[in-house]
């Protein structure tokens, strides 16, 4: 999946990223506008892409003076289907509550001190991540009561199962314990820059606060 443009796993192209905008903003739009406000492909994609669009009658054109305006058809036959499907889409949402779903399930004692904590970082985190990208990982493990080695490694192998086949990026577990992860801290470890700059934390102990709470 492209984390920076997760429409286009939906809709590919630019028409993805077009009807994404309309929907969003709800209102007349020029081809400029709409490409500032998504923030991809070049001006010129995104006009022609609105004019394929415009040419099946699910956007309408109207011209005001010597400017063209865009907007959804809310009448037109797709018009249901296509905003239905944008105001359910969530697929970041969804993976971190999968996420937090499948490490539920190997560790369902809620328990601080038996629950390790699991977070995302990296490119995807920021919403940066191509489809070439890993998603990045942070297990932590809880020191006071340590699973069976076992256990982790049947969850680092589901997360490695599951992710790619969620996805289509393969996962890259880091695995540390809450121990380890205060040392990595203390010595300014170039990862737990990343991990305090924008790691998202699914289930369990938020990890900065981890960090932290030992220093």
């Amino acid at each position: 999946m492209d984390w920076a443009n997760p429409v286009a796993a939906l809709i590919p192209g630019m028409e993805g990223v077009v009807l994404q905008q309309l929907h969003r903003v709800n209102k007349p739009q020029t081809a400029p506008e709409v490409h500032r406000r998504a923030g991809a492909g070049s001006r010129t994609g995104i006009r022609y892409a609105l004019e394929r669009l415009a040419a099946q009658g699910v956007v309408t054109a109207t011209i005001i003076g010597n400017v063209v305006q865009y907007e959804l058809n809310s009448h037109h036959v797709a018009y249901p289907a296509v905003t239905a499907a944008l105001k359910t889409y969530d697929p970041y949402g969804l993976l971190r509550a999968r996420l937090a779903e499948l490490l539920e399930e190997h560790f369902p004692d809620p328990r601080e001190d038996k629950r390790p904590s699991l977070a995302i970082y990296g490119s995807v985190a920021r919403r940066e991540a191509t489809t070439r990208s890993d998603v990045d990982l942070l297990l932590v493990l809880p020191d006071r009561v340590l699973p069976s080695a076992a256990e982790v490694e049947q969850l680092v192998a589901d997360l490695h199962h599951h992710v790619p086949a969620w996805t289509g990026n393969y996962a890259h577990v880091h695995l540390t314990s809450r121990t380890d992860l205060v040392s990595a801290s203390r010595a300014d470890d170039p990862i737990v820059r990343s991990w305090l700059e924008d790691a998202d934390t699914v289930i369990g102990t938020d990890v900065r606060h981890l960090m932290k709470e030992e220093a």
